[in-house]
């Protein structure tokens, strides 16, 4: 988030004709770069999935979270609810390592490899080791857009790209097909200037031998 704001003084742009920007790009990065221009349909179309199950209806906290399985198998979360807050604003915090580790007890830190295109990075992130489940890392692709009613994606896709970073002893590297977040303005309520729709979907392989029943219960926090 911090390379976008230097890039673009914080603002998002409409990414959609991207036959006019790949003169930009250098053509190693063209295979990547094609796996992002499919990235909010990819987002869509998991979210939309008829077969999600409600495992959390906080009422309190004004947050759902369903699971199910991924086509791959691989074990899948998304959350919903609402933030009285700027949908830039939650952007900014959710890429903020000092917001970040309040939050996430899992997050250890993220490394900004390379700018790929625009909006668009190359990324190395870690988690800490959390009880049986020890610490992993991923290379991964973020990707930021807008769409032309608004709505702003923050997604992250694996980069296939392992290379970049070597593995190192005692993190194991997972393998993230799709993860990200969908921020919607609302309308304002009396006393309510900034209200966001916040919607979160995560897949996720973490790897290692790790209890099916344990592996849930991971998937399941990240919506919170």
């Amino acid at each position: 988030m911090e390379q976008l704001e230097k890039k673009h003084g914080g603002k998002l742009f409409q990414m959609t004709n991207w036959d006019a920007l790949m003169h930009r790009y250098k053509p190693e990065h063209y295979p990547l770069i094609k796996k992002v221009q499919g990235a909010v349909d990819l987002f869509k179309k998991k979210w939309d999935s008829p077969l999600w199950k409600e495992v959390t209806n906080d009422k309190k906290e004004n947050l759902v979270i369903w699971q199910r399985v991924s086509e791959e198998g691989l074990n899948t979360v998304k959350a919903s609810g609402f933030i009285n807050r700027d949908p830039m604003l939650i952007l900014r915090v959710t890429g903020d390592d000092k917001y970040r580790h309040q939050y996430d007890p899992m997050y250890d830190r993220m490394a900004f490899l390379e700018r790929i295109a625009d909006q668009t990075y190359l990324i190395h992130h870690l988690t800490k080791s959390v009880v049986v489940v020890g610490a992993r890392d991923f290379v991964v692709i973020i990707h930021f857009n807008k769409t032309p009613e608004g709505v702003i994606y923050a997604i992250v896709l694996d980069a296939g790209r392992n290379d970049l970073v070597p593995e190192t002893k005692g993190t194991v590297r997972g393998y993230l097909p799709i993860a990200g977040w969908r921020l919607e303005a609302l309308p304002p309520q009396p006393g309510i200037p900034h209200r966001t729709k916040v919607d979160y979907l995560a897949e996720i392989d973490i790897k290692g031998n790790i209890p099916a029943f344990l592996m849930k219960v991971v998937i399941k926090d990240q919506g919170y």
